[in-house]
């Protein structure tokens, strides 16, 4: 299994867990900013380890987090910028705005990881 395959496999698992806690927070009242950080800030120590193990097979110590929680720091922003366009210029509700959000985010964050990160 090459690269990208690994890590679209690896990601479905990063971005259920993702998107779950994003959608639960948003359902819970949380506002879709704060969401979307809290969500991405839980997530990136387990995506750390899965992607560096699974996709990339880095070794995964703590040397490495600098440049992945940049490389999700960018990300995230790229996340955001998007997210509030689709939810205020499209008219979006937050959940489904997400959702269209994820597949630029996805390659944004594949570019990321692999020329940076890893």
């Amino acid at each position: 299994m090459g690269k990208v395959a690994r890590f679209l496999a690896t990601g479905l698992l990063n971005t259920a867990f993702g998107y779950g806690v994003y959608a639960a927070l948003v359902l819970a009242g949380m506002p879709y900013i704060p969401a979307l950080v809290l969500a991405t800030v839980l997530g990136v120590v387990f995506n750390y380890f899965s992607f560096g193990r699974l996709t990339f097979k880095a070794k995964t110590d703590a040397a490495g987090l600098p440049r992945f929680f940049g490389a999700y720091g960018v990300a995230l922003a790229f996340n955001a910028a998007l997210l509030w366009g689709a939810h205020n210029a499209l008219g979006l509700g937050p959940l489904l705005a997400q959702l269209v959000c994820i597949p630029p985010t996805v390659v944004v964050t594949f570019l990321l990881l692999d020329r940076w990160a890893f």
